[in-house]
């Protein structure tokens, strides 16, 4: 993909082909969804997440909570194409950024030691994706480093199951909203 443009049309081509509906978003209704994995990175504190963020956030908000391992092509799509707001860990379900809808923003969430935001974060770019992420350790350079000095260090980094504060996740997928809401609205505007 070149940029926005290729990627909206693949989303737009593939909702299509599926015969899925483009739902119909309203800017003080975020839709937020939390891509869990079934093998790690695995976030394990889904529950604190969501309570959190139900604390934190204002107004009206739906949340959609899914795992990929067992869904289909269709069933991914589905789901990329209803979220306005995605956390989740980092992995190989986030391959599917491309299809979120105008406006979206995407939080990857990292293990201590494990750090490579622009690997999905490039595509988020080319997407037109807002892209942020949160590193769960202390020391990104120093522990990354540790982490990476060898195969083994990396594979441990890895498969760590991520337990990140709920609060802290809830404060930044408020401000996430924020952005959401003015893009969503700014884009109502020139409609």
């Amino acid at each position: 993909m070149r940029d926005s443009t290729d990627s909206h049309a693949l989303r737009d081509k593939s909702l299509r082909y599926y015969k899925l509906p483009r739902t119909q978003r309203t800017c003080s209704s975020p839709r937020v969804g939390i891509l869990n994995r079934k093998v790690h990175p695995t976030l394990q504190n889904v529950g604190s997440i969501v309570h959190a963020i139900e604390k934190h956030v204002e107004g009206n908000v739906t949340f959609k909570l899914s795992s990929f391992e067992s869904r289909n092509y269709e069933e991914q799509l589905e789901f990329l194409s209803e979220t306005d707001i995605l956390v989740s860990p980092h992995g190989p379900q986030l391959s599917g950024i491309p299809f979120l809808p105008n406006c979206a923003h995407l939080m990857e969430i990292f293990p201590v030691g494990y750090h490579k935001p622009s690997f999905f974060g490039s595509l988020a770019a080319v997407a037109g994706v807002h892209y942020t992420y949160l590193y769960l350790g202390s020391n990104v350079k120093r522990e990354t480093k540790m982490a990476m000095k060898n195969a083994d260090g990396h594979e441990a980094a890895w498969k760590t199951s991520l337990c990140p504060d709920g609060d802290t996740v809830a404060r930044a997928v408020r401000v996430l909203i924020e952005e959401w809401r003015q893009c969503c609205e700014a884009e109502d505007a020139q409609m």
